[in-house]
């Protein structure tokens, strides 16, 4: 899949967008790794989950997935829009529940 973030009209949109989100998870959770990431399969509750960029089908209520980041601590975070697309709302996911990261396949 092809690097995208919901919303965005455009490749420089979508990289701006991405950038602020990526600023705020760092700056409230810490640095993030570089890598993209379109889907994550974790589990929760003895249940596993999926995360995908674009979709509002998730654990984390009904708003469009933005962007998923790895942090440098291993923990997720799947970032929701929470007002504004740029928003990002964070979601933690823990490391050790995370079954599997797909990064996007194409940045542009």
């Amino acid at each position: 899949m092809r690097f995208f973030v919901p919303s965005a009209n455009d490749l420089h949109q979508a990289e701006e967008m991405y950038r602020t989100i990526r600023e705020r998870v760092a700056a409230s959770a810490g640095p993030v790794k570089d890598r993209r990431i379109y889907r994550l399969k974790f589990k929760q509750e003895g249940t596993q989950h999926t995360a995908l960029v674009g979709s509002d089908r998730h654990a984390f209520g009904n708003q469009p997935v933005l962007a998923i980041f790895e942090g440098s601590d291993g923990v997720h975070y799947v970032c929701t829009q929470a007002g504004s697309a740029s928003d990002g709302e964070p979601h933690p996911v823990d490391r050790n529940a995370v079954v599997e990261a797909e990064d996007f396949s194409a940045l542009a």
